[in-house]
């Protein structure tokens, strides 16, 4: 019995869809773009993204950031989350993102300002990173996200941003669609990052 659930189980789970370095990319230009034409909904998520990426971590651990601890230095932007998929709750896991990208704007800089310029103070104070977002509705500073509408989202931004970047082939809008809540785990292109068990 036990072999055949085990055998079931494995054959749920999906590979992770890494977000490859054009994408990446996309995303920091996207930032750029958006935080000066006023798409302020879609530059903060795009934020999310990278922050999350460079981070590597899984949308519950980035979920799981108490926003008020987010700290930008000159050097790099530090971040704790309080719980994750590994750890307990009081036992929190330190992130630290350098300040750098793959292109070279201050996509790091420029979404920090934008994300603190917006986002209300009892969110600031609140136990949760990524709030319920829709890129054309806006943000909803006092819900947190769900993983399902976190990742229809990230697909939306994730094409749009590489429209931006006039990189929007059919192979990477086809990747952009795969990227799951996990995909910010599998940190950009490495040969190990499928590896990353999925079940969403």
């Amino acid at each position: 019995m036990r072999e055949h659930v085990a055998d079931r189980r494995v054959t749920a789970i999906r590979k992770a869809e890494p977000i490859n370095m054009e994408s990446m990319a996309a995303l920091e230009l996207a930032v750029a773009e958006w935080a000066n034409t006023g798409r302020t909904t879609a530059a903060i998520f795009a934020w999310w993204l990278l922050v999350g990426t460079w981070a590597s971590t899984r949308f519950d651990d980035l979920l799981h950031v108490r926003p008020h601890a987010i700290t930008l230095g000159a050097d790099s932007l530090r971040l704790t989350a309080w719980r994750t998929k590994t750890s307990r709750r009081g036992r929190g896991v330190d992130y630290s993102i350098p300040r750098v990208g793959v292109t070279d704007t201050d996509w790091l800089r420029t979404g920090y300002d934008l994300w603190r310029a917006h986002a209300t103070s009892s969110y600031m104070q609140g136990d949760f990173l990524l709030p319920f977002c829709d890129p054309r509705a806006g943000i909803e500073w006092h819900s947190p996200a769900t993983l399902e509408h976190f990742v229809a989202t990230q697909h939306i931004i994730m094409t749009e941003a590489l429209h931006v970047a006039k990189q929007a082939t059919e192979g990477l809008v086809a990747n952009a669609n795969k990227t799951t809540g996990h995909s910010m785990r599998c940190l950009l292109y490495t040969s190990d990052a499928a590896d990353e068990e999925d079940s969403v």
